[in-house]
């Protein structure tokens, strides 16, 4: 990938900043909530050491509706890996000023929200 071409300065992890990821605008966590499995797990939800677990791999293994959703190609979108990860599961939301921390890319991380360029 090639970051200069928008103007993107790696914040802290150079190597993901070159990596393209499929970023969910609606975050897995907000909808995968929702599942009964994410929150509380199931008993088809056990590891190779016989530990049960719960949360987007639980989820994923047993609700056929959570694997649509986590699939929704309207709900995904390139982003560089670097923002992806730094993004976690964080909602958008208006944040006020334009601090830039990654060079000419806008986008800003503040407080657990997310801004985009306005034209997303």
């Amino acid at each position: 990938m090639d970051v200069a071409s928008c103007g993107y300065q790696a914040k802290n992890d150079p190597d993901r900043a070159k990596r393209l990821e499929w970023e969910h605008v609606i975050p897995a966590h907000a909808f995968g909530q929702s599942f009964k499995e994410w929150r509380e797990g199931h008993s088809e939800c056990v590891d190779s050491k016989g530990r049960l677990f719960n949360g987007r791999n639980c989820a994923r293994k047993v609700v056929k509706l959570f694997r649509y959703m986590e699939a929704d190609l309207y709900n995904l979108q390139p982003a560089i890996g670097e923002v992806n990860r730094l993004r976690n599961n964080y909602s958008m939301e208006m944040i006020p000023g334009e601090e830039r921390d990654f060079g000419a890319c806008d986008i800003e991380i503040e407080n657990r929200k997310v801004e985009p360029r306005p034209e997303i």
